[in-house]
Formats: C-alpha cells, sequence, structure tokens
C-alpha cells in the first residue's frame, strides 16, 4: 500500500460519521442507564444533560479512564457514582460544593468586552474632515462620503 492509499482504503469504523455514532449511541446507552432525565429537577432534554459525579471526583475518575470514559462509566454505573444533571443544576451544584472555589482564588474576572470586537479610534475624514468611528481599520472616509 502506497502512502497515503489508506485514505481511499479506510474502513468505515474510522470514519468520522461512524465515531460520532458509535459516541452518540454509548451516550444514549449510559443516559438510559441514569434514567434519562435531571436527578435534581427532572428536565428531559438530553441536548443538556451532563453526567455528574455525585462526590466531585471526576478528575481523578477522568484521569483513571482515559479517553474511554463512557465506557468507563458504562462499566461502573452501578456503583452509584454518578448522576445526571441538566446544566443549570449541575453548575449550582459545582457552585454550592465550591468546585469552582479555584477560579475565584486566582483572581479570575470575566472580561469586560469580548476579545474579538475590536473598538477603532475616531479618525477624520479625508474628503469632508468630519470625525467618524470607522467600521474597519482600513477605513478612511465617513459613511456619508463613502456611498457618494
Amino acid at each position: 500500500m502506497k502512502n497515503g492509499d489508506w485514505r481511499i482504503n479506510k474502513s468505515r469504523s474510522q470514519t468520522p460519521e461512524h465515531r460520532r455514532a458509535l459516541y452518540y449511541n454509548l451516550r444514549d446507552k449510559v443516559f438510559s442507564l441514569l434514567g434519562n432525565k435531571c436527578n435534581s429537577c427532572g428536565f428531559e432534554d438530553v441536548r443538556a444533560l451532563q453526567i455528574d459525579h455525585v462526590h466531585s471526583d471526576g478528575a481523578k475518575d477522568r484521569k483513571k479512564s482515559g479517553t474511554s470514559y463512557l465506557y468507563h462509566v458504562l462499566n461502573t454505573v452501578s456503583e452509584d457514582k454518578y448522576q445526571l444533571l441538566c446544566a443549570n443544576c449541575n453548575w449550582i451544584k459545582r457552585h454550592t460544593h465550591e468546585e469552582v472555589k479555584k477560579i475565584y482564588e486566582e483572581g479570575f474576572s470575566f472580561p469586560t468586552e469580548p476579545p474579538h470586537i475590536k473598538v477603532f479610534k475616531e479618525k477624520q475624514c479625508h474628503q469632508c474632515k468630519t470625525l467618524y468611528v470607522p467600521t474597519n481599520g482600513r477605513q478612511k472616509y465617513c459613511n456619508n462620503c463613502k456611498q457618494k
């Protein structure tokens, strides 16, 4: 087999679509074993449900299981280590159990403006000499002169 032929002769199990389908099938099995609804409020939309560690030992558990995390959860679901929580209840639990305490102790603060938004300073139009705020960094004329 020549270099690069593996792309042509790729088996079905290596395609992203097949791996995604396997992941969702496994996730559905785990969710059904855990009750398919939030353990706290009863929310049932699977798009917002998350697997939660009852004793807040998720980091140790994920480190131990590695990449096969869902298989690990599926095999140990009977030990009452896991529960399903909706995203809201999961964050409330993290906050009440001080699982996010490290972030606040390190002085984390949310940015005042999103980092992807650039704020440009006022410029003087090259044609009419009025001040304007450009919409991009290369704009030389105000909107009135640009439309003429």
